[in-house]
């Protein structure tokens, strides 16, 4: 799956897949508007938690970050305010 979605500007949408671990997602959605997000990609033993929401884990939370600092208002939608993310795991 490398690159992908490269450079696919007006792909925007959330994918909801959960991969293995092992596949290469490198540069998969470099320059895409939802390139902060995996475009909703998780992987391996983290795909039963919910791509939104406040219950954070390693994948999420990363996640959660970089959008926060794309666009704090859609971020907030999508996980909740950033004071009640739950981190203690």
């Amino acid at each position: 799956m490398d690159r992908m979605f490269y450079g696919a500007s007006a792909f925007d949408q959330d994918l909801g897949w959960c991969v293995d671990d092992d596949v290469d997602l490198d540069y998969a959605f470099d320059d895409t508007p939802c390139e902060s997000t995996m475009c909703g990609i998780v992987g391996g033993v983290f795909c039963d938690i919910p791509g939104n929401g406040n219950v954070m884990v390693n994948w999420k939370i990363k996640m959660a970050v970089a959008a926060w600092f794309s666009n704090p208002t859609a971020a907030e939608a999508t996980y909740g305010h950033i004071s009640t993310w739950e981190t203690g795991g």
